[in-house]
């Protein structure tokens, strides 16, 4: 049986849905059963529980023989999936397949590869066999833009910095196998898109499937700040992106393409071209 920590997110719901349709059982750890029985359409096991509460994950881990895990981004991230490891190990998972995040070190250019490096530590300090999964930038995010698309405008700071966009659907094939194969675990995998576009490139790439202009607006930290502050956002959320981009982006830190997907699903991923294209309802004017 297979435990899924952060099922419901947006590589979490695409692995479910796979492992749903290979016929392999699943559990899912969630805090809302019912939020979550809508979401994933019934694909896998529901068990209440919550990271912050030590019991029930071990309630959840009762029979797994591997987990995977990705909680949603929370400024308790480290605490709440230190808890889980620490669960993980006093239980005995044979097996754990976890989305970490690029630039996973104690001093690098964003908070998230910062929390991410102290989780990873955990997990090696546990001794349980894990496969790590580092993602660069989700084409997803790009959904936050598409309000701004919608009228014609794609605004960044990333300046000419490229970016190898990678589909979460990609992600989610890749821990799908992981997950399915013993021989992954001791490894750390860098998933990326086939290629590094800049942001006037993605603008082209947007207008040519979308068929009308879409222009690259460069606006700087504090514009973005104010915007994302605007949104709705939390504070922490809006330091850690200005952040990323600012120290991640534009020092070429999601520039460079690895092979990994490729030689791990026998297909090129999926370009940021053909992502467009699959989400193109949600940026029509």
């Amino acid at each position: 049986m297979i435990l899924l920590v952060g099922a419901t997110g947006k590589v979490g719901s695409k692995v479910a849905a796979e492992l749903a349709a290979r016929g392999t059982r699943a559990r899912a750890l969630v805090r809302d059963p019912e939020a979550a029985r809508a979401q994933l359409n019934g694909t896998v096991e529901l068990v209440r529980g919550d990271l912050a509460d030590v019991e029930s994950i071990q309630a959840a881990l009762d029979g797994a023989e591997v987990a995977y895990l990705a909680n949603g981004q929370t400024d308790q991230q480290v605490e709440l999936e230190t808890n889980f490891v620490a669960a993980a190990e006093a239980a005995g998972l044979p097996r754990l397949v976890k989305v970490t995040a690029p630039h996973a070190t104690a001093d690098g250019p964003h908070v998230f590869g910062r929390w991410q490096s102290q989780i990873e530590a955990r997990i090696g300090a546990s001794g349980i066999p894990t496969t790590l999964l580092r993602p660069s930038m989700y084409a997803a995010n790009l959904l936050g833009s598409a309000a701004g698309i919608k009228d014609g405008k794609l605004y960044s700071t990333a300046g000419d910095a490229k970016l190898t966009w990678v589909d979460p659907a990609d992600v989610a094939a890749v821990a799908v196998a992981a997950l399915a194969d013993p021989a992954h675990a001791g490894h750390t995998y860098e998933l990326t898109g086939p290629e590094a576009v800049d942001y006037d490139e993605l603008a082209e790439r947007f207008s040519r499937v979308l068929g009308r202009p879409i222009e690259h607006v460069r606006i700087d930290d504090e514009t973005l700040r104010l915007a994302l502050t605007e949104a709705g956002l939390p504070a922490w959320t809006v330091d850690a992106f200005v952040e990323m981009y600012a120290r991640g982006v534009r020092s070429g830190g999601f520039e460079r393409t690895s092979d990994d997907v490729e030689r791990i699903l026998g297909r090129s991923p999926r370009s940021i071209d053909q992502w467009i294209e699959a989400n193109r309802a949600a940026f029509e004017a």
